[in-house]
């Protein structure tokens, strides 16, 4: 059974990122992110390597990130 280390971002005003990661597999995914640069600070300080960008709608608040 695999580890996920789950990390919350706040972004905008309003929104939050999360970032999922497999600790076995070193696999991380993003789920709706509305921008980039938290993001990418995030898996830096991490040491993680993004794999996987989840969507769940199509608002812009949701996919402005990708």
């Amino acid at each position: 059974m695999s580890n996920l280390d789950v990390e919350v971002i706040p972004v905008l005003s309003d929104n939050y990122v999360y970032l999922i990661h497999d600790s076995e597999s070193g696999q991380c995914a993003v789920i709706d992110p509305p921008v980039v640069e938290p993001i990418l600070a995030k898996l830096e300080e991490k040491g993680w390597d993004l794999t996987w960008i989840l969507i769940t709608h199509h608002h812009a608040d949701h996919t402005g990130g990708v």
